[in-house]
């Protein structure tokens, strides 16, 4: 997930930090995953669905995959690039390259992607020893 991050044009990183809806929907813990759901609202009131999926429960720095409901991921670059990259979590219509609208692929994912992520609850080694025994 750094690396998507670290990847992804400064702009959309900015105009993530203006977003301030972000509602925690839920947060499933498997025996080696996670996948971490929220209702994100757009700048134009429009409430969009983001998934992360992250391969190791504890490290959500490490391997994921990702998922928004928005536009952006489908017009803009970030569902082609996510899936040639292999960080796609679900298939967007239909499989196209952005060759107009990021013929460099720097869009790695949208700004409700990010926002979601710098909202990923800290999760507790207690808690999930209590919950895998």
């Amino acid at each position: 997930m750094s690396k998507i991050i670290r990847e992804n044009p400064n702009i959309v990183k900015q105009r993530s930090t203006l977003i301030t809806d972000v509602k925690l929907v839920s947060d499933k813990l498997y025996k080696t995953s996670r996948m971490t759901e929220f209702k994100v609202t757009g700048s134009k009131g429009t409430p969009y669905k983001v998934v992360l999926f992250f391969k190791k429960w504890g490290d959500v720095w490490g391997e994921a995959k990702t998922y928004c409901s928005c536009p952006y991921m489908k017009w803009w670059g970030p569902n082609w690039n996510s899936l040639v990259e292999g960080f796609r979590l679900w298939k967007m219509g239909k499989d196209l390259p952005p060759e107009i609208r990021d013929p460099k692929r720097k869009n790695k994912v949208c700004k409700h992607i990010m926002a979601a992520f710098n909202k990923v609850p800290e999760i507790k080694e207690r808690q999930l020893e209590l919950k895998f025994k």
